[in-house]
């Protein structure tokens, strides 16, 4: 749910995302590839057929940069709690390369299908540093308490950073080897690249109004969004985070932490009804 209209001198009002967002359709490898083997004059007469290219005539050029005025570009609350998995909706396939094989082609889907994916959005350092916000052992150590406990059971961080722009991109490329001394090389197949093949309306399935903020998604084993946040994370959506976290990785009966659902233990039993009294009895004639 976006955030509410304010006056132009007032911030708009946050508001708790309760509705699942991503794409009703099954992710699968291959999708939105960055080949088009289609001939050159197909693919123009293709992009002003289409609505397309009206949309990236009007996009304004700081579009990105003016959404960043109110709240650092945060536009809504995280999910106060997991999205169910029967109205759960996936999350898009994306293609791109990763830092451990910059020469090929890899789907995230792939990466992410039969694990539990913390998927952090990212598309330069103030994205990096608004996710940080969320996953960092600085800022969430219950987070990397988590990722550690858990990581045996398929808990991961999948990292996707858009770059749009050539120069951005051979930058991005130039520094492969000072991003891959940040992290431990097993890290490296999980960080991806996308140069390519997303469209507006694939981000705006997964409520990416602002490509330019981070955002972060608890994606599960069949690569559905059940939770998500963006910007600068608040301290309860910390927490919120790391309930999820434990009630989809360990189910309804993970009970320890801030937030967590609390269960009843299994031999819970209610307490026995006292008798009635003679005026108290249901008359059944």
């Amino acid at each position: 749910m976006p955030a509410r209209k304010a006056p132009k001198d007032q911030p708009p009002v946050l508001e708790h995302l309760r509705v699942p967002i991503g794409q009703p359709e099954i992710p699968l490898p291959g999708d939105n590839s960055h080949s088009d083997h289609r001939p050159i004059r197909e693919k123009i007469e293709d992009f002003f057929d289409s609505r397309e290219a009206a949309r990236q005539f009007m996009k304004p050029a700081f579009r990105n940069y003016t959404l960043m005025r109110h709240h650092k570009g945060k536009n809504f609350l995280a999910t106060p709690k997991l999205f169910r998995a029967e109205t759960a909706l996936y999350f898009p396939n994306m293609q791109g390369y990763t830092l451990a094989d910059v020469k090929g082609i890899h789907d995230t889907t792939k990466v992410m299908r039969g694990k539990y994916s913390i998927v952090r959005m990212l598309c330069d350092q103030w994205s990096v540093d608004q996710a940080n916000t969320y996953t960092s052992a600085e800022h969430n150590p219950a987070l990397n308490a988590e990722l550690e406990r858990l990581g045996e059971k398929g808990l991961q961080i999948v990292n996707i950073t858009i770059m749009e722009g050539w120069i951005r991109r051979f930058l991005v490329w130039y520094h492969t080897d000072w991003q891959r001394e940040q992290m431990p090389e097993s890290e490296w197949g999980r960080w991806f690249v996308v140069t390519k093949g997303i469209s507006d309306y694939t981000m705006l399935d997964i409520n990416m109004i602002n490509a330019k903020v981070g955002h972060v998604f608890l994606v599960d084993t069949q690569c559905k969004i059940r939770w998500t946040g963006c910007g600068d994370a608040t301290d309860q959506e910390k927490q919120s985070l790391v309930a999820a976290v434990r009630k989809l990785v360990e189910g309804p009966s993970a009970s320890t932490g801030a937030g967590a659902v609390k269960t009843k233990p299994s031999s819970y039993k209610p307490p026995e009804k006292p008798p009635l009294m003679p005026h108290q009895e249901v008359n059944s004639s």
